[in-house]
């Protein structure tokens, strides 16, 4: 039992206690920190206090014995990756008065198949399962265990947030809006069984990982709309083997890696693999670009972002394959 006197659990206190079953929570708590409970395999959906207000990035991430999500009104922010990996949860409801939610609270949670908000939220907006914010300006997060084959995105949506799409396995073709301006780091990341996109004129941005390890992705038209496309946007889509770009786009505004590229056999120094580039890949189009240019690395700065990139790759993947 934890104290009625303690008001905030500290970030990571119960971290990989994978035997703990049970937990009193304070009458009066008001936070939960990072980590609290991460990796705490045994411990079933948590009864929480009505005097809950934050609960802090990855809080429940890889507790498999969490079936529900069951927040009290009072929270008003959920962070990001907060119930990352528990495979069991199947939809989750935002509390009236919540505010701020982080990127991907339910990333790599297979059986999620719907979101809701309670009558009365001011932030959010829910149409078949798929959260938006209140305008429908802004598309937050699809449920990665939805299992139709198809998806259109409404008129009226500028962006697609970051991990937004994250490992829907089961989708296989996308409908981007008239009305589109940026996708946002790894919105489409995992999506493995997407074959072609098109994405539309007046699209601005597509960041960093969007659209990595779609492995059936052989088909991509771009706007020449698009301004930038981040660093490893198309990273290991080994189907897409040719690729046009906007005559204006030329080394300042395509990322490092970008297309063309996959993992190596190869390791480096850390067990990292080393990025190969994709056999037959041909890219066209641009200012002053060639297959090869789209692989040069200037300077430290890039150098660091290719080490953070892959660290995160090999996260995910250890992640996502638990």
């Amino acid at each position: 039992d934890l104290p009625d006197s303690m008001t905030e659990i500290p970030d990571g206190m119960f971290y990989d206690c994978k035997y703990l079953q049970n937990v009193d929570f304070p009458p009066n708590l008001t936070s939960i920190g990072t980590t609290a409970f991460y990796n705490c395999e045994l411990l079933p959906t948590p009864e929480l206090p009505e005097t809950l207000t934050t609960l802090g990035d990855y809080a429940f991430a890889f507790c498999p014995s969490i079936e529900e999500v069951k927040l009290p009104e009072s929270v008003t922010t959920l962070g990001t990756g907060a119930y990352y990996g528990c495979v069991n949860i199947k939809e989750f409801t935002i509390p009236k008065e919540m505010e701020h939610m982080g990127y991907m609270p339910f990333m790599g949670c297979s059986s999620f198949t719907a979101y809701h908000v309670e009558e009365g939220n001011e932030s959010y907006r829910e149409e078949d399962g798929v959260l938006y914010d209140k305008d429908m300006q802004i598309l937050y997060a699809y449920p990665a265990g939805k299992e139709s084959e198809s998806f259109t995105i409404p008129e009226g949506v500028t962006m697609v947030q970051e991990g937004a799409f994250f490992a829907s396995y089961q989708l296989k073709s996308v409908e981007f809006p008239s009305t589109l301006k940026s996708i946002g780091p790894a919105a489409f990341e995992y999506c493995e069984s997407l074959t072609q996109i098109t994405l539309p004129m007046g699209l601005q941005s597509i960041a960093e990982n969007a659209f990595a390890d779609c492995i059936n992705l052989s088909q991509v038209s771009l706007p020449d709309s698009l301004t930038k496309i981040g660093q490893y946007a198309f990273y290991a889509c080994p189907k897409l083997l040719s690729v046009t770009l906007p005559a204006h786009m030329d080394k300042n505004t395509l990322g490092d890696y970008a297309f063309g590229y996959t993992d190596g056999t190869e390791l480096d120094e850390q067990d990292r693999p080393i990025p190969v580039k994709i056999e037959g890949f041909k890219l066209h189009g641009g200012k002053g670009l060639s297959p090869m240019a789209i692989a040069v690395i200037v300077g430290a700065a890039a150098v660091l972002a290719v080490v953070i990139f892959l660290l995160v790759r090999v996260i995910r993947k250890n992640q996502l394959s638990r």
